[in-house]
């Protein structure tokens, strides 16, 4: 759902000031002695509190983290909490630092987006300040398989240009309202080739406000590696249609092993809602779940349907 009430450069005007450049230092010891390494990338104000969002990845291992504002101001920002699963950071600066002319901007609701929808992207690429592109969202609830090995549900598709210096930037709809952190791009060369991501704001706004409580943010987790259903799998297994996807391992003590799941069970709906692949399975519990949470598996074993309760368990820390 989408208006279009505002011009592009009437919600660029109001939103602007909002945004601001992130750069983190990581000094590192080498042969020939410390060396600093420098991450540049974006963010935007959260709260009248200090409080600012931007990407994990962008401040990953920062031994210091600096904010400029739109008026060339610089201060020192301290990290509140980051989750590399959702690839999302929440930084804290002195509220009493923040320069005037600017305000909080607002998390939409992301789960109303659709493809097609017209979205504006702002951030600072390549160091260029307060760069904006616009596109449309080209699908919703894709995964998105970082560097670190995390896969990240519910992803937003866009074709807006994606740059380098972009990461941790607004994603915006025609409201003004932010629908997601823009997070990476589909390139081999690391620029922008007409496929770019975002986190959307369902689950930025779960785990922030979680943060916001002084409170940890647990994935919720099933315990199982799975892959997709193949037209073999489906003939073999009776199913008149591909879709679903066909349990290939068990994490030891996991939920899935508690609850009696099998290798090679095909779990073809997950509270009743239907499981077309992997990207419906990791959404729908992402974005709707949480630790604790019982859900009832339909699941194909040996050509027999059968309703499988499983509780749901707290994801294991990247540290293990």
């Amino acid at each position: 759902m989408e208006s279009f009430d505002w011009p592009v450069d009437e919600i660029y005007r109001e939103v602007r000031n909002s945004i601001v450049v992130i750069k983190s230092k990581m000094v590192t010891m080498g042969f020939f002695g410390p060396s600093t390494q420098t991450v540049q990338g974006s963010g935007f104000v959260y709260s009248d509190e200090g409080y600012i969002l931007t990407n994990h990845h962008v401040i990953e291992e920062a031994d210091n983290i600096s904010v400029r504002f739109w008026n060339g101001s610089t201060v020192e920002a301290f990290l509140v909490d980051s989750d590399p699963y959702s690839d999302v950071a929440l930084l804290k600066v002195d509220s009493s630092k923040i320069p005037d002319n600017l305000h909080p901007l607002e998390l939409g609701d992301s789960s109303e987006i659709d493809p097609g929808d017209r979205i504006i992207a702002i951030g600072n690429p390549f160091g260029l300040a307060g760069s904006t592109t616009t596109g449309i969202v080209s699908q919703t609830g894709r995964v998105l398989s970082t560097q670190a090995g995390y896969s990240i549900p519910g992803i937003i598709q866009i074709d807006a240009a994606i740059n380098p210096g972009n990461s941790g930037g607004p994603l915006l709809n025609f409201e003004g309202e932010v629908i997601g952190i823009n997070t990476a791009i589909e390139s081999e060369t690391g620029n922008f080739s007409g496929i770019g991501y975002a986190v959307p704001s369902s689950i930025i706004s779960k785990i922030v406000s979680r943060w916001l409580e002084n409170k940890e943010y647990h994935h919720p987790w099933v315990g199982i590696i799975y892959e997709e259903v193949t037209q073999e799998t489906a003939r073999e297994g009776g199913l008149e249609e591909v879709r679903g996807i066909l349990v290939k391992g068990i994490v030891a003590n996991g939920p899935a092993e508690k609850a009696g799941l099998r290798i090679d069970d095909i779990i073809l709906k997950v509270d009743g809602v239907k499981i077309i692949d992997g990207e419906d399975f990791l959404s729908y519990i992402e974005l709707n779940k949480s630790p604790g949470d019982e859900l009832s598996f339909k699941v194909l074993r040996n050509g027999e349907t059968i309703m499988i309760p499983l509780e749901l368990g707290e994801r294991p820390s990247p540290s293990g």
